[in-house]
């Protein structure tokens, strides 16, 4: 899951197997995302079990020990908590990518301005277009 704190900062959260991400609804670090503005999250989850969250091509967030085999997963949510049918994304989604097994992303990185492209391993790809930022209006499997 990724959702914004009451601070207004960025969360990731992996449930499944037992363990989190940063989940403290109190965190002022990091960017903060209620500004009307348009940013880059990135999330990257290592091989060894690392995980690291860029907003903006700036890293905010690491931990360690994200464990668990995600494998099993019947459910992904876009734009709302994955545990209840509340908790709806209040903003807008464009070009959102799902990458397994290839991490594009291990340090500070100038973000694209381009619509996403499908690269190695992606498994999901949405609204990837300049002009259409309202609804996912478009997915590749």
């Amino acid at each position: 899951q990724f959702r914004i704190n009451a601070q207004g900062r960025l969360q990731f959260l992996q449930d499944f197997g037992g363990t989190t991400g940063n989940t403290d609804d109190a965190d002022t670090t990091g960017t903060n995302l209620r500004d009307n503005s348009w940013h880059h999250i990135a999330m990257v989850r290592q091989n060894d079990n690392s995980w690291q969250l860029y907003v903006d091509g700036f890293l905010n967030y690491s931990g360690t020990g994200m464990t668990g085999n995600i494998t099993g997963i019947n459910e992904v949510a876009i734009g709302r908590r994955v545990d209840s049918d509340s908790h709806y994304l209040n903003g807008f989604i464009s070009n959102f990518r799902f990458v397994n097994g290839t991490a594009l992303y291990t340090s500070n990185f100038t973000p694209s301005t381009e619509p996403l492209t499908a690269v190695t391993n992606t498994k999901l790809l949405c609204c990837n277009s300049s002009n259409s930022h309202t609804w996912i209006n478009h997915c590749e499997w």
